[in-house]
């Protein structure tokens, strides 16, 4: 009777799967961030963080939940304090800003934005995690950062660091941090999540769309507000 899709998008079958029509009711959570655009899926299952005419990025019927829409389980590895910055090789005096966005988020116009708020926080560095395991890793994308870094003088401030040897590491990383840089214009759901969990200040900015509105809401969620 009702088909919910996690997803569509994040793989192609998905989208070969939802413009069938499997059900008499078609429906979409938030996996994906944007519309799935097939007239085969009647809803899109979505938040209280959606801007007040989201209806109109949406060919599906949007559903606006409480709460941001979801039920968010806790990272399945706790911190457990194994971890130092001196096994990235980190100062320890550094005010440390991270960003655990996938590759594909950090987009080559906000390069010169990592690079100025290096520039204007000279005590800071940013580590970035961009790929989850090496078959992800994009050497190009590397070196444009780092081009963009020693352009702008920082370059021994913006360390891309590899995929951690283990998932439960992720949040023994987080746990070293100061704060966390979300993305935009695709911001982070899970990479927010974690890094509340983890007990990170988050600096985000708010658009209109779904994806640049995540991180605000998080924040207002906590009840923090500006």
């Amino acid at each position: 009777d009702l088909l919910i899709y996690a997803d569509i998008g994040m793989d192609s079958v998905t989208y070969q799967l939802a413009a069938m029509r499997l059900a008499p009711v078609q429906c979409v959570l938030v996996g994906h961030g944007a519309t799935s655009g097939l007239p085969t899926v009647d809803y899109y299952l979505s938040g209280d963080f959606e801007a007040p005419q989201a209806q109109e990025h949406y060919r599906e019927r949007l559903i606006r939940l409480p709460n941001l829409g979801a039920a968010q389980l806790p990272p399945p590895f706790p911190p457990t304090g194994k971890l130092t910055r001196k096994d990235f090789n980190l100062p320890e005096d550094a005010v440390l800003l991270v960003s655990c966005a996938n590759g594909i988020k950090h987009s080559s116009d906000r390069d010169a934005l990592l690079v100025r708020i290096l520039q204007q926080a000279p005590q800071a560095m940013i580590v970035l995690k961009p790929f989850m395991d090496p078959s992800m890793a994009q050497p190009q994308w590397t070196e444009r950062i780092q081009a963009a870094a020693r352009a702008g003088g920082v370059e021994d401030r913006l360390r891309i660091i590899p995929p951690l040897a283990h998932a439960s590491d992720l949040m023994d990383f987080l746990a070293l941090a100061d704060i966390q840089l979300d993305t935009y214009p695709y911001g982070g759901w899970t990479t927010n999540m974690e890094a509340v969990y983890a007990g990170l200040a988050v600096v985000t900015q708010e658009g209109d769309q779904a994806r640049t509105r995540w991180g605000a809401h998080i924040l207002r969620a906590l009840g923090v507000t500006a």
